[in-house]
């Protein structure tokens, strides 16, 4: 059975495990010598938090960029359309009339 990593170091110096002797990267101890093998399991391995942040905001930032486009595709047809309504109600055959 092996030790828990906040239970007090096998090598007697009083500290935790995990402060002392226990270094969860390599699984080994760092300097002392144990009378039992020791054996820890990293913890899993979770995405950090500023990376998610980050992918959010980068999409948020697209959907923002993509929302850009299409206002300005929008006001460029409005544009267009007003310009074909000048044009149409100067050029009708009925515009005389009116």
């Amino acid at each position: 059975m092996g030790i828990g990593r906040n239970e007090p170091c096998p090598c007697g110096s009083g500290k935790k495990y995990k402060k002392c002797c226990g270094s969860v990267a390599s699984g080994q101890f760092a300097g002392h010598e144990a009378t039992e093998a020791i054996q820890v399991t990293p913890r899993t391995t979770r995405t950090p938090r500023k990376k998610t942040a980050q992918r959010a905001k980068d999409t948020l930032v697209k959907i923002a960029d993509d929302f850009e486009k299409e206002i300005s595709q929008v006001s460029q047809l409005r544009e267009k359309t007003t310009i074909l309504r000048r044009f149409l109600d100067t050029h009708s055959p009925l515009a005389h009339l009116s």
